[in-house]
């Protein structure tokens, strides 16, 4: 039996196998311990290499994959550049990606510029590369250097540059990041340094890049300069906190601030049932009292950004939170009675109100949170209290509007929710 040669690591003798049927290596096969090993470590029966017999001759690397290149540069202004590439190592069939969108091994009718390239070969071994194709004779002029994206939004960017020696016009091309087709725009005056882009999609990757003009007929230009890439401004959705106030008929909904939100919109409904109910509540407000709900109901709600209400940029909508209210009580609290208590006289009130309360364990550095919230949900009081575990707070209120309203205090994992009315 004579081994052919495969690669530079592969062997042309006899490898002396122990018989024709049994092709373990013999102590003195010249195969033994042979070629460079990289990627296989071990024989074709489990045996590490040089642990004899050994099964098996051919070590060559079958990991690496490389290719060797032929470039010719771009006779300009005519687009007749090319970039071959031939493989030196690597198991075919190879796949073949381009950044110009191309997905042949060789390219051709090139302009002068960058281009990139990765390569895959049957194993999934990946090679990636970049080349440049030149311009004969040289161009008179360079692309512009100093590229930068400022004052991104949802759907803006301002886009600037430096001025390159010998400019008469440049030529701008654009993409979202992931795609080939490139958007082009002319900057006819080489004095200009920046563009304002419009109607891009919140979130999104964009990648762009720039070339001089040397004349009006652009027979001379300069090669594209490289890409560069911003992502335009987001618009998140809060998240949901797990905590509610819930009473027999209310609930007081909370969720987390967005910075960019200009105001918040919740959705919500008796859980079965399809039509949800709408609110708007305006930033920074992160909180919402839901009343008019049903004793020992379940409700489902969720919560989204409005960012700019006029451009229309939304958030996704967070998923779907759910809560129950209790059964109709005076109050609702967390511990038993006499443990944490807050009453809140008169009630109904008028022109003067008292709040007095009992806090269990109240000191210096984990106060107490005492808050009233209108039946808006909005916030009209809000106190924490740090030295007292008993106290009565006086407030005139002559000034509130009538209606129901919620009273709450809280201290650690602990709260109490009372309703109250003011008339007249």
């Amino acid at each position: 039996f004579v081994a052919t040669g495969f690669d530079e690591h592969s062997l042309e003798s006899d490898p002396l196998f122990s018989t024709a049927s049994d092709l373990h290596l013999m102590s003195e096969s010249p195969a033994l311990d042979a070629g460079l090993v990289i990627a296989i470590q071990d024989d074709l029966d489990g045996g590490l290499r040089g642990d004899s017999p050994d099964l098996g001759a051919d070590e060559f690397n079958a990991a690496s994959c490389s290719f060797l290149s032929v470039i010719s540069n771009s006779s300009c202004p005519d687009f007749n550049g090319s970039i071959m590439l031939i493989s030196t190592s690597g198991t075919a069939p190879f796949s073949f990606v381009w950044n110009n969108g191309a997905t042949t091994e060789d390219l051709t009718g090139l302009e002068f510029g960058l281009y990139s390239v990765t390569a895959t070969d049957a194993l999934g071994c990946i090679f990636t590369a970049s080349y440049e194709v030149g311009c004969n004779p040289p161009s008179p002029c360079t692309a512009p250097t100093g590229l930068t994206t400022d004052d991104v939004t949802y759907t803006s960017a301002t886009l600037s540059w430096n001025i390159a020696p010998g400019a008469d016009h440049y030529l701008l091309r654009g993409r979202r990041v992931g795609t080939f087709e490139f958007g082009n725009l002319v900057i006819p005056d080489p004095l200009t340094t920046e563009s304002f882009l419009i109607g891009l999609v919140p979130n999104t990757a964009y990648e762009w890049q720039m070339k001089t003009a040397c004349n009006a007929l652009e027979t001379d230009t300069s090669y594209w300069s490289a890409l560069t890439s911003f992502t335009s401004q987001s618009c998140n959705p809060p998240a949901v906190t797990a905590e509610y106030s819930i009473t027999p008929t209310s609930a007081l909904l909370y969720w987390t601030t967005v910075p960019d939100a200009v105001r918040y919109q919740i959705y919500g409904r008796q859980v079965g049932t399809e039509t949800f109910k709408k609110l708007n509540i305006i930033a920074p407000t992160t909180t919402r009292s839901i009343s008019g709900l049903s004793p020992d109901t379940r409700y489902e709600w969720k919560v989204r950004s409005i960012c700019d209400a006029t451009a229309g940029i939304n958030s996704p909508f967070t998923l779907l939170d759910e809560f129950e209210t209790t059964t109709a009580l005076a109050r609702e609290s967390s511990l038993a009675p006499g443990m944490f208590a807050l009453q809140v006289f008169p009630n109904p009130a008028s022109d003067f109100l008292s709040i007095a309360y009992t806090v269990p364990g109240l000191k210096a550095g984990e106060p107490a949170h005492i808050q009233i919230y209108d039946q808006l949900g909005r916030l009209i009081l809000s106190q924490f209290l740090a030295d007292e575990e008993n106290g009565t707070l006086f407030m005139v209120i002559h000034h509130w509007n009538e209606g129901l309203y919620h009273a709450s205090i809280h201290h650690g994992d602990h709260y109490e929710i009372i309703q109250f009315s003011i008339q007249r």
